[in-house]
């Protein structure tokens, strides 16, 4: 039993630790995870180039939903995605344009964003850049980007290493219990359970092969139990027994069928193949 309890004692250490570490980093708390479906969709704006008269901009939202931008009577919606963008080239040069940005989910949980920008009097030879300072070309574009891409990154980091962390507690559990049937530190009642529930599900695939030889396993470990004990698996054996009984004697009585059917069957087989075939 100690090596189950250390077993799913490291289980939830990794699943913690995963946890604290997102926590600390200011990733995806377990509140967050759990509400997220019915949250509104963030929106990010990535990238914007401003120029005289063209702008691109792009835009993402954390999960699946409808999109729309407004920009003075021109209202442009977007099908069922997470990355957007718009092509805008009929722009005025010099002069101070807003913006709206909606997403909205599923379930209806909608949110907005509101932007705004200047496009340039004289085209530059390059697009205005948005990784340094905040400039009349990307007006408040440029600074929200930037954090809101930051802690998206973050969160998505710390989520993978928390299901990173989860699935390898799994494999680790999943490979102790693969052994667990044939290891004397584990309790006989135990390991007979993990058989009765290996053979069960062989015999379900039509893998009787396999589980002839589990069954064999069972029968020595079963012989050394307590009368309580037996009397707890004593159903689910029973049913395994069966199940292969009657796998054996259908398979003999095909055998001796064949037999019979090409002429070469004795008479002592003729009898057998009867009683298997009126049994």
């Amino acid at each position: 039993m100690q090596t189950i309890y250390k077993i799913i004692l490291t289980f939830f250490i990794l699943v913690f630790a995963g946890i604290g570490l997102a926590i600390q980093n200011g990733g995806i708390t377990g509140l967050e995870i759990a509400t997220i479906e019915d949250s509104q969709p963030s929106i990010i704006v990535t990238n914007a180039q401003i120029l005289d008269t063209r702008a691109s901009i792009n835009w993402a939202t954390d999960k699946e939903a409808t999109s729309t931008f407004l920009i003075e009577e021109e209202k442009v919606p977007y099908g069922e995605s997470t990355s957007f963008g718009i092509n805008l080239d009929t722009l005025a040069q010099g002069k101070h344009y807003s913006y709206e940005i909606s997403a909205c989910d599923r379930k209806n949980n909608c949110n907005t964003y509101k932007g705004e920008f200047t496009t340039l009097s004289n085209a530059p030879a390059q697009p205005a850049k948005q990784q340094n300072a905040p400039s009349q070309a990307t007006g408040k574009i440029t600074g929200n980007a930037v954090k809101e891409l930051s802690r998206a990154q973050t969160s998505i980091n710390s989520a993978i290493f928390i299901l990173l962390a989860i699935a390898a507690s799994f494999v680790v559990i999943s490979a102790a219990v693969q052994r667990m049937d044939s290891n004397a530190l584990v309790p006989p009642s135990i390991r007979i359970g993990i058989l009765v529930n290996k053979a069960e599900a062989a015999i379900r695939n039509n893998r009787h092969y396999e589980a002839y030889p589990i069954y064999d396993k069972i029968r020595g470990l079963y012989e050394n139990l307590n009368s309580r004990e037996k009397g707890k698996h004593q159903g689910r054996v029973m049913n395994v027994y069966s199940e292969l009984l009657a796998h054996t004697r259908a398979k003999e009585a095909n055998y001796l069928v064949d037999k019979y059917l090409e002429g070469s069957i004795t008479k002592q087989e003729l009898y057998r193949m009867r009683e298997l075939l009126e049994s």
